[in-house]
Formats: C-alpha cells, structure tokens, sequence
C-alpha cells in the first residue's frame, strides 16, 4: 500500500514507544470527557549537511550552519460512549541565520473521528499539511505498525530544507465483529501532493483496502488482507507522466501476545505475501512483474517502564521524485525509551531502507539510514528541556539526471536543545461501566 499518513507530532521530537503490556490489555469500559491541550516548542542548533546532484560535483547544501526551530500547536479530544473526535493543528517555523532560505513555514491540521453502532464500527477523517522540506518518503511501509510522529521522515531534519508541498489526505472505512473471534476491516484512502518547489513530482493516488482477523485464542491471532493500490505522478508544472503505477498486494500473518507478568509483555508476529506491479515508466515504456513481500516485528517491555518496537518489512517503495518506477526493498525500524533516573527519560530511533528497481525496463538502486536519539528533562509537570542528535542519510545509485534535480546523495547531521511545554486548556473525564456499548 502506498501513500501518505498525516503527521501526528507537534513537537519535533520523538518518543518512547506504547508499553507492550498496555497494547495487549486492551478493552474495558474507558474514559468519557474531553480535553484540550496547548503545545509549544522552541529549540536552537547546528545542522552540519552535504549533498551531491545526480550528476554533477560534490556541493554544501546552503543551510549548513545554525538553526531555530519553533512551533505552537492545539489538540481537542472528545470520547463520548461508542464514538470519539480528535482534532489537532499546529504551526511551526524553521530558521536559518547564515543561510540564503533565512525562513521555512510549515503546518498541519487533522481530524479523526469514529462511532460505532451495534457491532460495527466507523471510521473517517482528513488532513492538510504543507512542508517546507522534501523526503523520499521510504520509510511509508510501516506506517502500520509504528506512530507516524516517530518515523524517519516525519521530521524536517530528515529532508532537503526550502522545497514545499502542499498534502491533502482523506480516508474512511469501518470494521465489523462478526463475533467473538472474527472481524473485518475495509477502508480507502485518498491522497494528493501538489509540489512547490523544484524536487519530486505532482502525484494522486488512492487505495482500497479489505482485511479479515481471526482470534484462535486470547492471544492468537491469524488475518489476511487484500490491498489495491494506483498512484499516478505528474511532472512538475505540467500534465505529461512522470509515471504510473498499479499495486496488487496480498498478505496472511499472525500475531502472539505472550504475558511475563500483568506489567509487561511481549507481542510478537510476522507474515509473508506478494505484490502485482505494473505501470508505465516516464519514458512512456510500460512494465510489470512479482515481487514476493514479508514482515516480522516484535514490541516488548523491559521493567517497569522501559519499551522496545522493532520492525522490519519486505515491501515495495517508489521513490518520489526519482523516477515513476518502483523499488522492492528491505526496511528496518527500531524505536526504544523509557526512564533513565529522577526526572530524565530518554528514547531512541532508528531506521534503514534499501532496495533496488523492480521492472527489468528500469534500473538504480537507493539506500536510506537514521538514527535519532533524544534526552528529556522534566522541570515540572508541563516544562520539559530536550537535547536531540539526528543523523540522516541517503544514496541514490544507476538513476539519470541532469544538474540541479533531486540531490543524488544527502548526509545531514544535526543537535538541536530546547524547551517544549504542553498545558492543558481544559479536561473533563469520567469513566463509563462496561457494557454492550463499550466492550
């Protein structure tokens, strides 16, 4: 599947991940009330970067040098009974004082909502982001199994600074419990990208997807999905094809919830299927061909507080702005935190993506890495001082270009310290009995 998630962070950092124990536990009657939160950050740092075009020499990307980062941002969430709203905004300006950009603007808006009646439940929401960076977006495989906010290209660090875009999303869908044990999931997925600056491609795509879960026991589970994907992208400032692609995919796996103690627990799964691909490439030469697909991952607790997800998928990426055609490919992730002593926390990221084309008409190669690390302190309930270090980097191989197109390499390392704050406006909660309209 094939597209783009709204971004959930407001701050840019990143964060432990859910406690395994808590995943698993799951159910209960839940909390019903609303609540309002106030977010803000302010860090300061140095970005230390290289890039080289695809072809041409080796050259600084001009905002190597000290930067700013700030951003305000606003949540609202409502749970009431069987249905739920969550509505979050924010704004956030990057600057660079020895650079020629000085200034990148960028924001996002969301909303989320379900409600279910009787034994199904429904699903719908949107987004709008505009982003004063460009990505490759590789790492969108496994946007399932971890928070978007914790990905390595959710932040502006981990792209090419003063190339904007403008993201529209909406996507709907419900899940019916036929029973104890079985259910199903349908949802489709709309997404256009409309680009600003001089990197990647215009594109629209859409994807419909059909999964059916069943639970052999309380901690057994066995699902099979189908997915239709169809993207097309256009050359920027034009209506000509940068490429068309159609993806079939089809996936059976299992998951294990094994409980060590009632605080932690460990949730293993993994699974194996395939990919149709077809399309047409930019030089108008079409394509098509199999490509086998697999995942494993593993979230579990370490203590009382600590928690650990790893993730690895054998999947099929485009590469926006490289090219029309696509890339089977190996992605990694690994997201790992929780207290260190007193009032310091810490959490670690790290990812990998790497593949090569998939039609015999295409050829190239890319490789992607990053890793994050990030120490909070607490200064009191709602101020906390963060120190981050990121290093990302790409390479790009076997691609033609002519100077001035996407870079064909990056390497951008950068620290940033600084103060978030969040300070809830208003909240009110009380918890509802279980019942046949909570279970």
């Amino acid at each position: 599947m094939w597209g783009l998630t709204s971004l959930t962070a407001f701050a840019q950092t990143i964060s432990a991940p859910d406690r395994a124990a808590s995943t698993a536990r799951g159910g209960g009657g839940g909390p019903r009330g609303h609540s309002a939160v106030l977010t803000g950050s302010v860090q300061g740092g140095y970005d230390d970067d290289l890039a080289t075009q695809l072809a041409g020499p080796v050259e600084d990307v001009a905002v190597s040098g000290y930067a700013t980062f700030s951003d305000l941002g606003l949540r609202y969430t409502f749970t009431g009974g069987s249905s739920s709203l969550d509505v979050e905004g924010r704004g956030y300006l990057i600057t660079y004082p020895d650079s020629e950009i000085r200034r990148s603007l960028g924001g996002d808006a969301t909303v989320r909502a379900t409600t279910s009646v009787g034994r199904t439940q429904f699903s719908g929401g949107g987004s709008v982001r505009y982003t004063p960076y460009y990505s490759l977006e590789a790492f969108q495989g496994l946007t399932t199994a971890a928070e978007v906010s914790s990905l390595p290209e959710s932040s502006p660090v981990n792209g090419i600074p003063d190339d904007q875009s403008v993201i529209r999303e909406a996507f709907g869908g419900l899940t019916r419990q036929w029973g104890a044990r079985h259910g199903t999931t349908a949802q489709v997925t709309r997404v256009e990208r409309d680009r600003q600056g001089e990197f990647g491609s215009d594109y629209n795509s859409w994807d419909a997807q059909l999964a059916h879960t069943y639970l052999l026991s309380r901690s057994l589970s066995l699902a099979g999905s189908y997915t239709l994907a169809r993207a097309r992208f256009e050359q920027l400032g034009t209506a000509a094809s940068a490429g068309d692609m159609d993806t079939h995919s089809a996936e059976f796996s299992g998951f294990r919830t094994i409980r060590v103690s009632p605080s932690r627990s460990i949730v293993i799964g993994g699974g194996a299927g395939a990919d149709r691909v077809s399309g047409v490439l930019s030089s108008g030469v079409p394509y098509a061909y199999w490509a086998p697909t697999g995942r494993a991952s593993s979230q579990f607790d370490i203590g009382r507080n600590w928690s650990v997800l790893a993730d690895y998928r054998r999947t099929v990426v485009p590469l926006d702005g490289v090219s029309g055609q696509s890339f089977p490919s190996n992605v990694f992730f690994l997201n790992a935190g929780g207290p260190l002593w007193g009032r310091m926390s810490t959490a670690v990221t790290g990812g990998y993506a790497g593949g090569r084309a998939g039609a015999a008409e295409a050829t190239g190669n890319f490789r992607t890495y990053n890793l994050s690390t990030q120490l909070d302190f607490a200064i009191s309930q709602h101020w906390m001082v963060n120190a981050t270090y990121n290093l990302y980097d790409y390479r790009i191989g076997g691609q033609q270009g002519e100077p001035g197109e996407i870079p064909g390499s990056l390497r951008r390392g950068t620290i940033r310290v600084g103060l978030s704050a969040a300070l809830p406006l208003t909240r009110t909660t009380r918890t509802l009995p279980v019942g046949p309209a909570n279970r």
